[in-house]
């Protein structure tokens, strides 16, 4: 739970700096788009990790019940 709350601070302190530096570096017709990336990014990484973990547990539940062997579906 400390990991997730680090991520999460760092992903708030970063955001607001990304998305004003995607702004003001954008083409004048394409400022939305640009700044839409910011936000997307985030998203991704979180969703990302959350893979990472729902596979890291489904392989140890596997791995731990009696009979199985080494887990090949992640």
């Amino acid at each position: 739970m400390l990991l997730r709350l680090v991520q999460g601070f760092g992903a708030g302190a970063e955001y607001g700096g990304a998305v004003i530096m995607a702004v003001e570096h954008a083409p004048p017709g394409k400022r939305g788009l640009y700044g839409s990336f910011a936000p997307l990014g985030v998203t991704i990484g979180i969703l990302l990790a959350n893979g990472v973990f729902a596979c890291s547990r489904r392989c140890r539940r596997r791995i731990s019940s009696p009979g199985a062997g080494a887990c090949r579906s992640c």
